[in-house]
């Protein structure tokens, strides 16, 4: 079987799971798909597009992303269903790589300018409903998690990346010249779900305002309501009490990758900053042991810490 669009694979023991599609932007046929680990395997087709994700009453997929984790049992991946779109306006950053910024602000043919704030964007066109999505590979049946229809407003962030015509040495013919990438986060641990959400509102020109980007916990298979892991806006001392300062620092940005939760272990990255300085780490959690704190949003102590000091 062929595909046009194939994303990294996700293993556990002698089986890999992954993701293949006739076209990502607008699939037809393919799914996510598990073989084991030899030469010219057979594929067993786990979720496909065009049909329902067992064991749930939602209408048929619609949409699948890379994003997805595989633990030998469970899979947890994005998925939508449905053909109701919505329209998100992405601002070119003001941090970052030079050549990046500058290709964003003017010179990518599809951005376009904003009087009014003075910035450049583009917009993207976004699934209405969203979820996150359990599936036990023994008894093949599923579990939706989150949703965009009562839990969360998304689940798809978008970045800036590629390279810039005519930059560095050696250029890369085959390279992808810069663009705005939209994907998920989700993690894996014995049925055991993380992944990350955003909760705002669409305004008039829709941008998203009164963000929160938060890393959540859930444990569909039994049925306990969603945990917050930490969000954005959260006193940072909640993560690392060895933060430098004396004013309240918030956090400001979550990361989350598939390989991070592991056993009961769950490892983050958090940023955080106020006006005078910022702060950046990596933290690890003892997930099963500090489950009765996650309800009461004082989830993770402080692991371990990056080199990055203050900035000032």
């Amino acid at each position: 079987m062929a595909f046009e669009s194939t994303s990294p694979p996700s293993v556990a023991g002698n089986d890999v799971v992954f993701l293949g599609l006739d076209l990502e932007a607008d699939p037809h046929y393919g799914g996510i798909f598990m073989a084991p680990i030899r030469s010219m395997p057979e594929l067993i087709p786990l979720i496909g597009i065009g049909e329902k994700v067992p064991g749930t009453d939602l209408p048929e997929i619609t949409r699948l992303g890379e994003a997805l984790a595989f633990d030998g049992r469970y899979l947890v991946f994005w998925g939508a269903w449905g053909d109701q779109m919505k329209t998100i306006r992405l601002y070119c950053a003001v941090d970052g790589n030079p050549e990046l910024l500058a290709y964003c602000n003017g010179i990518d043919p599809n951005s376009i300018y904003d009087p009014v704030t003075d910035r450049w964007y583009q917009e993207k066109e976004v699934p209405q409903y969203q979820g996150i999505f359990l599936y036990d590979i023994l008894l093949k049946k599923g579990e939706l998690v989150a949703n965009t229809m009562s839990d969360f407003n998304d689940f798809v962030f978008w970045g800036y990346s590629g390279k810039v015509p005519g930059s560095g040495q050696g250029d890369d013919v085959d390279a992808e010249p810069p663009r705005w990438r939209g994907t998920s986060f989700v993690a894996l641990s014995d049925g055991l779900v993380v992944f990350k959400a955003r909760t705002g509102t669409l305004a008039p020109n829709n941008e998203y305002v009164d963000v929160t980007d938060g890393l959540y916990l859930g444990e569909p298979l039994k049925a306990l309501p969603l945990r917050i892991v930490a969000e954005t806006g959260m006193d940072a001392a909640m993560l690392d009490p060895n933060i430098p300062g004396n004013a309240p620092m918030p956090i400001i940005g979550l990361g989350l990758e598939r390989d991070g939760f592991r056993g009961r272990y769950l490892a983050i990255t958090a940023s955080m900053a106020n006006d005078e300085e910022s702060w950046g780490g990596i933290y690890v959690a003892d997930v099963r042991a500090g489950r009765p704190h996650l309800t009461e949003k004082a989830n993770l102590k402080s692991g371990t810490r990056t080199a990055k000091g203050p900035e000032k």
